[in-house]
């Protein structure tokens, strides 16, 4: 959606504007130290940002919209926080979570992890090595995998926001 240039700007004081941020805020932490940030933002810089500074706000509704977003995330949500994804596999979960539908592709994955081995490692190492061996160690990595692929979430499950942010307590 294309931005409409003819709209209003508002020419706002830091004072006035941390007022009407405080004024749509229904709780403490959620009221904005425009002053403070602006300070912070020009820290030795040599400019000197003081309560009457007038700055541009071109959609108002949008600092209503942030001082929303601010009561509802939690307290010292930007200081603690820690986004761990899951791991993937390198076939995709669907095919190892059914491996009697892809029997023919997860046979494929395994001859070319055989194929991988031998061709990275020296000579001299696989010459200790028997086929046997390796397709065994092969065939052992691909049912880690398909095991590992059951502990984890499908794409659509992983979709759902809900379920991706399971907040950690102290």
């Amino acid at each position: 959606m294309r931005r409409d240039a003819t709209r209003l700007q508002h020419l706002i004081s830091l004072t006035h504007l941390t007022e009407w941020t405080d004024s749509a805020s229904t709780t403490a932490r959620s009221k904005i130290k425009w002053l403070s940030i602006m300070h912070g933002l020009f820290n030795g810089t040599g400019i000197t940002i003081g309560p009457n500074e007038t700055v541009n706000v071109k959609e108002l509704d949008y600092l209503f919209q942030l001082v929303k977003l601010i009561e509802e995330t939690p307290p010292n949500v930007v200081g603690r926080c820690l986004f761990v994804d899951q791991g993937a596999p390198a076939l995709p979960r669907s095919m190892l979570v059914d491996p009697d539908s892809y029997a023919k592709q997860i046979e494929a994955y395994t001859q070319w992890i055989i194929g991988t081995a031998k061709a990275l490692a020296p000579s001299s190492t696989l010459a200790n090595i028997d086929d046997g061996k390796l397709e065994q160690d092969a065939e052992e990595m691909v049912k880690f995998e398909m095991k590992f692929a059951k502990l984890t979430s499908p794409p659509e499950m992983r979709r759902d926001a809900t379920r991706l942010q399971h907040l950690m307590e102290d």
